[in-house]
């Protein structure tokens, strides 16, 4: 527990997790409590925003509740010795547990491939992949939220603008 970052009131998270603790709050069987000892009385302040994300969306769609220890439990929660020894926690039944090591992966970000694939081919079959990525990001993101603002392919759709303003420029 040492190793986690406990977020103790809810207005210390992002907008979106306060949003869906409001929004899991009204829809559940405990709507005449308030988000804030919803938050509290359930331990969510233990729980990482992504995690935490995840499951006030689930929740919101199931309308259970779940605390943080039944998040974790759903999810196999990573755990790290203070001895070094990283793994993955594991239950076989219910009295049983053991540590899995993970195993050693070298991997290569999709820009790396971007910028130093060995042909042009694999480029931009990389950038392609990258962009359809994003754009299915970008509609789980506004099926899930209603928002059409995304970030990333904000980033993306700007950059492309500047070049081709750029490139036309030039000519």
């Amino acid at each position: 527990m040492a190793d986690q970052q406990p977020w103790t009131d809810l207005k210390d998270r992002t907008e979106e997790i306060q949003e869906l603790v409001m929004q899991v709050c009204e829809l559940s069987s405990q709507s005449n409590k308030s988000p804030e000892l919803l938050y509290r009385e359930y331990n969510w302040g233990l729980t990482g925003n992504p995690v935490l994300c995840s499951a006030l969306l689930k929740m919101r769609s199931s309308g259970e509740l779940y605390n943080h220890q039944q998040i974790l439990s759903e999810r196999g929660s990573y755990s790290a010795d203070t001895s070094g020894d990283n793994g993955v926690q594991e239950e076989i039944d219910d009295n049983i547990s053991y540590r899995r090591k993970p195993e050693s992966i070298t991997t290569k970000d999709i820009t790396w491939f971007i910028q130093n694939g060995e042909t042009e081919d694999i480029k931009l079959k990389a950038k392609e992949y990258r962009e359809k990525a994003l754009l299915d990001l970008f509609m789980e993101h506004i099926k899930q939220t209603g928002e059409t603002y995304f970030p990333q392919l904000q980033q993306l759709l700007e950059a492309e603008w500047k070049f081709r303003i750029h490139a036309n420029d030039e000519d």
